[in-house]
């Protein structure tokens, strides 16, 4: 079958978002497999009124070419479903960021190219995650064959390709949850420090949002050295008391780590060493 025409196992939003995007590029999705028929058949619909939801074993019958967005412990289990003679020849690729290609050993085993094809994006809805995936990074491995499909998907999404090696995956997903999730959790900290002080924690997050967008902005346009502000990149002693002596114990532990981490930004920013040294002891201290 054509790469044109693609089948996907999953029906969660990664699933759907992907099918979506695949579809207004120009591809043909024409099944959604879950192993529930209702799911499969609500995330048919989310991407177009033709592809069909069908069971995982019946899926290469519609495509040979297949992504597979099920959750990281699923997907042996699906790749042995969907390990039938049809899909000698065929191209399977999963979306996960920590799974190596052994988990897809059955579909190996059948014959089929495999590789992965992990989105380096978060999909909160449909049509945010549609959106939020052009033009992402896509973190990428597998055969020849299969490797050269997943280029072809990631220019179809305008993204830029990223070969991660098995035995970096750990480590870049790792970064991806720090870049990710863990900006999420300093928001929200920052936001509860806020509320703490009588702030209420929606005013909070509408406060400090363009403060986190435009430092992060700032950080991939400039780097994170010319971007970097405040009293770590002046070497302001009395300020970092001055926070440590108001934190509470939980939220000062974590702005002790982000602040010795910050002071190596500072180093390469220019701060002297005995700025930085003053700074470290401020910080490390109990």
């Amino acid at each position: 079958m054509s790469s044109k025409t693609i089948a996907i196992a999953g029906a969660g939003r990664m699933a759907c978002a992907l099918g979506r995007l695949f579809q207004r590029r120009g591809y043909t999705v024409s099944a959604v497999a879950s192993r529930s028929r209702e799911r499969a058949s609500t995330a048919a619909s989310s991407i177009s009124p033709t592809t069909a939801a069908v069971g995982y074993s019946d899926l290469p019958r519609h495509a040979t070419h297949i992504l597979i967005a099920v959750s990281d412990v699923a997907i042996p289990d699906v790749a042995r479903m969907l390990a039938v003679p049809a899909m000698h020849g065929g191209i399977a690729l999963h979306t996960s960021g920590t799974r190596g290609l052994g988990a897809l050993q059955a579909l190996a085993e059948a014959g089929a190219h495999c590789g992965s094809l992990h989105p380096l994006q978060t999909v909160p809805d449909l049509e945010r995650g549609v959106l939020a995936l052009q033009g992402a990074a896509f973190a990428l491995d597998g055969d020849e064959t299969a490797l050269g499909w997943a280029h072809e998907l990631v220019r179809a999404a305008e993204g830029r390709p990223l070969r991660i090696a098995e035995n970096n995956r750990a480590a870049y997903h790792a970064a991806a949850v720090m870049a990710g999730n863990y900006l999420i959790t300093l928001l929200d900290t920052a936001a509860g420090v806020f509320e703490s002080i009588g702030i209420p924690r929606g005013q909070a997050l509408l406060a400090l949002a363009p403060l986190a967008r435009t430092s992060l902005e700032n950080a991939v346009l400039d780097g994170p050295e010319r971007a970097l502000t405040g009293p770590i990149s002046r070497g302001d002693v009395d300020t970092m008391q001055a926070h440590l002596a108001v934190l509470p114990p939980d939220v000062r532990e974590l702005y002790r780590a982000c602040g010795v981490a910050t002071i190596e930004v500072a180093r390469r920013q220019g701060l002297p060493e005995e700025a930085a040294m003053a700074l470290e002891r401020v910080l490390r201290q109990n």
